[in-house]
């Protein structure tokens, strides 16, 4: 049976509706509790299908990212109708940066705008994977979501990713009115290696000066790299994001930098922490990344940054890909959204009825 069957099957198997003793039986696995944490069923009997059927880091690039693809759409989150897609393509300093647009109904222009980057550690992830996820976004933030295709590793291997993105933010900042956007009310998200884009734009738009985010949404992001934390230790094996998969991730994108040049495009390692965009830092309890999460989070708040933190004790690194599948992380993946919608919209008003102006927008490919 082919890849994409198994993972229809999966997805359309019922295993939502399996009890926890039905799927601790059928995946042989006993309920993972490590320090008072106990990991929700389903997403454990994922990770345990995930390990043994797809394991991503004995995979070619080109297979593990039509695996993660497929498991986005079909484990992810319906999609949702909008008024209006659009695809991009955002001068960068690399080249083209391919995007995607969402806009929900009933909004009219200016719109406030998220700008969001997607998971995969560099080297998997893209628009069309992440599709009905920022339709999500887009439809319970009530706002426009620009979805980026930013470079992929082995092809392009760090920093070209971070390059893309400040690229992007750039663009947008000078652009953005064209297009029917209200500037003021930008702000970015992400979930893993795009919580760490998130958080570098932030940091870069201080530095240089520009306009900020309004707010940054970082979902268990990567902030730091070392992988030395003891809750990468803690959760190193049986999770979805193992010590291997984050070796391969690293040795793909990586390239030719040391270890000194990579500290430069990790978070974390900012010299100063104030001055950024107002935080949601989104943590699930059994990932390898918890610790970076809190760290930075706490990094943030010491600095007088006002900082929301989501701690999901029950969820797992990429709970998003099981958003549409998964009662729990659906509801984790809102409440990460409804902070998002406070900050966009707070102190404005939706005139209701209101219908989508033209957007303009660069030339579409």
């Amino acid at each position: 049976m082919s890849l994409a069957a198994n993972l229809q099957r999966l997805a359309l198997g019922g295993l939502s509706q399996v009890s926890a003793p039905v799927l601790a039986q059928v995946t042989n696995i006993r309920p993972a509790v490590i320090e008072g944490k106990r990991l929700h069923p389903q997403l454990q009997a994922f990770a345990a299908i995930q390990r043994k059927l797809f394991p991503v880091h004995r995979m070619p690039v080109e297979q593990s990212r039509g695996m993660y693809r497929m498991a986005m759409r079909n484990f992810a989150v319906a999609p949702k109708r909008m008024a209006l897609i659009e695809e991009l393509a955002i001068p960068g300093e690399l080249g083209l940066v391919r995007a995607r647009l969402f806009v929900p109904p009933g909004l009219s222009t200016p719109l406030p705008l998220t700008v969001y980057f997607h998971g995969g550690g560099f080297v998997l992830g893209d628009v069309a994977g992440y599709d009905s996820t920022c339709r999500h976004i887009a439809d319970k933030a009530r706002c426009a979501v620009l979805s980026v295709d930013y470079r992929l590793a082995p092809e392009h291997p760090m920093p070209a990713a971070v390059i893309d993105a400040g690229a992007v933010w750039r663009y947008l900042l000078s652009h953005g009115k064209q297009m029917g956007i209200d500037t003021r009310r930008m702000a970015v998200a992400g979930d893993s290696a795009g919580g760490l884009l998130s958080a570098m734009v932030a940091q870069m738009a201080r530095d240089a000066d520009v306009q900020a985010p309004c707010h940054q949404l970082l979902i268990y992001p990567a902030t730091d790299g070392r992988m030395n934390t003891r809750s990468a230790q803690l959760y190193a094996k049986g999770f979805i994001l193992e010590k291997k998969l984050t070796d391969w991730f690293r040795a793909h994108t990586a390239g030719g930098l040391s270890d000194d040049e990579l500290h430069h495009v990790m978070p974390i390692n900012a010299a100063r922490f104030d001055g950024l965009a107002p935080a949601t830092v989104v943590v699930a309890g059994f990932d390898p990344l918890y610790d970076e999460g809190m760290d930075y989070a706490a990094r943030l708040r010491d600095a007088g940054v006002p900082v929301e933190i989501h701690d999901h004790p029950d969820m797992l690194h990429g709970f998003l890909t099981f958003t549409g599948t998964v009662l729990r992380a659906r509801q984790a993946l809102d409440q990460a959204i409804a902070s998002l919608h406070r900050a966009l919209w707070s102190g404005h008003t939706l005139t209701a009825p209101a219908r989508p102006r033209a957007v303009m927008v660069p030339h579409s490919v």
